[in-house]
This record gives C-alpha cells, structure tokens and sequence, in this order.
C-alpha cells in the first residue's frame, strides 16, 4: 500500500471516531447541578467594604490612611488567621496593625522597597 493511502484511511478514522464521540455527547442529558455562591456581605464585616472602596478609588488609595489601615488589617488577619486577627476590629477603634502605621514602621515593606534596575552595562 501506498503511504498516501494509508494516510486518507487514518483521517477518514479519525474523522469518524470524532462524528461518533460527538453524537455520544450531544446525547447526555445536561447536568443540572446547581451551584452555591457565597457573597460576603459588607454589613458583617466592615473591613471588606473599605478594601472594595479602596479598589475603587485606584491610584488615590495608595495615600488614603484608612486603605493604608484597611491593608494592613487585612495583612495580619491573612497571616495570623480571622480568629486570632478578630480582636482587633477594624470598624471599631484603632486596630493593632494600623498602630505601627502611625508609629513610623513601614506599612508595606515590598511596596516602600525600590525594584531592581536592571544591569547598566546591558549584561544581565
């Protein structure tokens, strides 16, 4: 046999096996799982509604104390975890990450950081 003909069996294969995967598919019913979302409400947790804010206002956020404060809060309760971060609530009163803000120590150590510029003499 000649290899042009061997090739045009093997795409007319394929091209079947491809027809009789598609028509096995079209024929199972739909899956009608429902699927649950969970929206966080703002009324419940006051912090994520300042970082929605903050989203927000873009550019302007990076100077706004109570983003800087929202940040942070934020921070420390991804670090520490929500049940150990909870006393210091963010809608009530001065939280205790946002204490070292106004104490002088970096909010954001990566952000306050310089990047690296690349190498001058064009090795990098």
């Amino acid at each position: 046999m000649k290899t042009g003909t061997i090739a045009r069996i093997g795409a007319a294969g394929f091209v079947v096996t491809a027809l009789a995967l598609s028509l096995v598919q079209l024929n199972e019913p739909a899956s009608t799982a429902t699927q649950t979302v969970f929206v966080a409400d703002d009324g419940i947790d006051p912090l994520r509604a300042e970082l929605r804010r903050c989203r927000s206002i873009g550019q302007a956020a990076a100077s706004d104390t109570l983003c800087l404060r929202a940040w942070a809060e934020q921070r420390s309760r991804f670090f520490m975890g929500v049940q150990q971060a909870t006393g210091s609530d963010f809608g009530e009163g001065e939280s205790a990450a946002s204490a070292t803000i106004d104490g002088g120590a970096a909010a954001n150590s990566d952000a306050a950081a310089p990047s690296p510029s690349p190498m001058q003499d064009g090795s990098n």
